[in-house]
């Protein structure tokens, strides 16, 4: 354990990083000053105001590293501790969980350890992480145009084109996920109803491949 996790954990048996006790350091207190400034909402209509506010912040985080080169050191070694811990939370809940999906208590118990271990973190830590996550997307994006969310559905390397196999797969995907949630299956009927209608007048010639595959191999997998 760092000793930037060692204060904290120090400061959260007093209370500290807990509602209502502890105080944290000074360095502490101005770095996540800095870090919760959102800058695309304080400058809303302008995109040349906001990248020159996260310019600003850069540099700002630049200075307090200089300031106290020691405790940013630490903090930037805790925020990768937890982007690593928060990763292996993700792939104990797709690897091992998955099967406990709907059952709340089984799911938390699957993943106790991992959930344990995220929350040892207290709240500067996940905050200041997703601040700035929050930061990078506003660099990437243009908060003052329409961004059409769709473009970025089905990324994967390459290009992420979609296809008749790629969206069938999906499509019973969801179906099945469906069927387990609910007890009366005609909305998931229906729905997927829809969704083959779809695909058939997108992709004529695959759907009358799929048909015939299907014929000869009822368990076809798409």
């Amino acid at each position: 354990m760092s000793k930037y996790a060692q204060k904290r954990t120090k400061r959260t048996k007093r209370g500290g990083c807990k509602k209502g006790g502890g105080k944290k350091s000074p360095f502490t207190k101005k770095y996540t000053k800095i870090s919760k400034i959102d800058c695309a909402k304080k400058n809303h209509k302008s995109r040349e105001k906001t990248l020159k506010c996260l310019d600003d912040k850069k540099e700002q985080f630049k200075s307090l590293g200089n300031d106290s080169p020691k405790d940013m050191k630490e903090l930037q070694k805790e925020k990768k501790d937890y982007q690593k811990s928060m990763k292996k939370l993700m792939e104990k809940i797709t690897k091992d969980c998955i099967k406990y999906h709907g059952d709340e208590k089984k799911l938390k118990k699957c993943a106790e350890k991992e959930m344990q271990a995220l929350q040892s973190y207290g709240k500067d830590i996940p905050k200041i992480v997703m601040d700035e996550m929050r930061d990078n997307i506003q660099r990437m994006i243009d908060h003052t145009q329409k961004v059409d969310l769709g473009m970025f559905s089905d990324s994967k390397k390459g290009g992420g084109k979609k296809t008749f196999k790629s969206e069938k797969k999906r499509e019973n995907v969801y179906y099945w996920k469906c069927i387990k949630k609910k007890k009366n299956t005609r909305a998931c009927n229906k729905k997927r109803s829809k969704t083959l209608k779809r695909l058939e007048k997108k992709y004529p010639k695959e759907w009358s491949q799929y048909q015939k595959d299907f014929m000869t191999n009822p368990k076809l997998r798409y």
